[in-house]
């Protein structure tokens, strides 16, 4: 795995909160990539994607607006990305992408969650970053 050098490594434990691994990377201080490996079960794309929202309390916040999802891919890596805006303490932009890097030997994941000035950093770094993971 290879990532830019002003990003730093936060955490490598297993098990994580969510899966058999879990490597996490502070790319500022409000923004993150985590990658997350499952051993012992399958995992669907969506179904993270669902479970990283569901942290945020995307869909229970009154201060969310301009809420949207959508599938994409990014290189070769099927992904979804959300967006919303979050009012509470004035006006801040997210990004959560979800990429599924590997179906085997095990399922990992990549999950971008960033704010406000990473949204546009960070786009020409996730192709590059989901490229450099390899699992042997």
């Amino acid at each position: 795995m290879a990532y830019p050098g002003d990003w730093t490594l936060s955490y490598d434990s297993s098990p994580s909160i969510y899966t058999s691994r879990g490597i996490g990377l502070n790319i500022s201080e409000f923004s993150t990539a985590t990658v997350l490996i499952s051993e012992d079960r399958d995992l669907a794309l969506d179904y993270v994607t669902n479970r990283f929202l569901k942290e945020f309390q995307v869909h229970e916040k009154d201060t969310i607006e301009n809420f949207s999802r959508h599938s994409e891919t990014i290189g070769k890596f099927s992904s979804e990305t959300a967006t919303w805006e979050d009012q509470f303490l004035g006006h801040t932009q997210y990004e959560l992408t979800v990429s599924k890097v590997h179906n085997k030997p095990h399922d990992v994941f990549v999950v971008f969650s960033l704010s406000d000035e990473d949204i546009g950093k960070v786009q020409e770094h996730k192709e590059r970053f989901l490229n450099s993971i390899h699992i042997q």
